[in-house]
């Protein structure tokens, strides 16, 4: 079951993490560190979204997604699609004049057959994104150097000079291997575990309003389930 927790804001994020049950590292006393000691972290994102124009984006998209490609090789365009639900008669009905395609452009570094890191991009925004897995849950910092390496860049060549918001994500494996103080005869007391990881791991630092913050739950089962 995996666990994706998103915040967005109008301005910046802090990259410091931290948990309920978590040990401290400092370098002095005003810079404190927390962290878990066995995160459940799985994948981390940094999302900073952008107004910019469908046209702007066609022309300059190609020449950016050269610039990507020589240091992250592994290519995959995404397709999403957006589908609007309407009701007609008391039921739900697919709305076709309100669905919208979006391709999202991916471009990864491998760590072998894995992908490891990487970004996305899409017309309205950008993304950072670190893969890791059980044992080895990355760093916020890690996360930084890449928004540090590449956002001016991107900004830069698409001249976008103002932020709409920026989201700070992560994906938390829920499961017996990651969790087992939280699996009890067999099950995942998922109410327990969603409690646990509903806030954010850390003191606030330069959160400005409106801010959200959401918690998505997507079960590995057949069917797809979620919520």
């Amino acid at each position: 079951m995996r666990q994706k927790i998103e915040g967005t804001d109008k301005f910046s994020l802090s990259f410091d993490e931290g948990a309920h049950n978590c040990d401290a590292v400092a370098t002095d006393a005003s810079d404190i560190k927390i962290k878990y000691r066995k995160p459940p972290i799985v994948e981390r994102a940094l999302v900073v979204h952008a107004e910019m124009s469908e046209e702007k984006f066609r022309l300059k998209a190609d020449e950016w997604q050269a610039i990507l490609k020589q240091e992250f090789p592994h290519v995959e365009p995404v397709t999403e699609w957006v589908l609007a639900v309407t009701e007609k008669d008391g039921m739900p009905v697919l709305d076709p004049t309100r669905q919208t395609m979006t391709v999202r452009h991916t471009f990864w570094q491998m760590a072998g057959k894995k992908k490891d890191h990487g970004i996305q991009i899409w017309p309205d925004k950008i993304a950072f994104n670190l893969l890791g897995g059980i044992g080895n849950p990355r760093d916020f910092d890690e996360l930084e150097q890449l928004r540090q390496k590449w956002l001016m860049r991107w900004a830069s060549h698409f001249e976008i000079s103002t932020s709409t918001g920026v989201t700070l994500e992560y994906v938390n494996l829920l499961s017996n291997e990651t969790l087992p103080t939280f699996v009890k005869d067999a099950g995942l007391k998922i109410g327990d575990a969603l409690r646990l990881f509903q806030v954010l791991p850390s003191s606030l630092h330069q959160l400005h309003p409106p801010f959200d913050f959401q918690i998505n739950v997507e079960g590995e089962t057949e069917p797809p389930s979620s919520f």
